[in-house]
């Protein structure tokens, strides 16, 4: 007879993750822009690409997680209209 042990995946604690719906509220983004820039997000990890902010899918929910959302929404708010320039240069560290 063969076993095997499976070993259980240690999930981080999500009980203050936002839902898109929350933070659609908290920022006063609509929610289906929301959403893309998930979407968005998943495509682009994939290449290596960092992330706007830390986000899970579980089922058909997304999570939010929400000290990275809050820093997207400070950084766009510090952008102003500036962030829609399509000449505009980002900023070099």
């Amino acid at each position: 007879m063969l076993t095997t042990s499976v070993q259980p995946t240690i999930m981080p604690d999500m009980t203050d993750w936002l839902s898109v719906e929350e933070a659609a509220e908290k920022s006063g983004y609509h929610p289906e822009y929301l959403r893309r820039l998930l979407r968005k997000n998943t495509k682009l990890a994939k290449t290596g690409y960092v992330p706007f902010f830390e986000a899970v899918k579980k089922a058909s929910v997304w999570l939010i997680e929400p000290k990275s959302f809050d820093t997207y929404c400070q950084k766009m708010n510090e952008m102003g209209t500036g962030k829609h320039d399509p000449t505009r240069k980002p900023k070099r560290k």
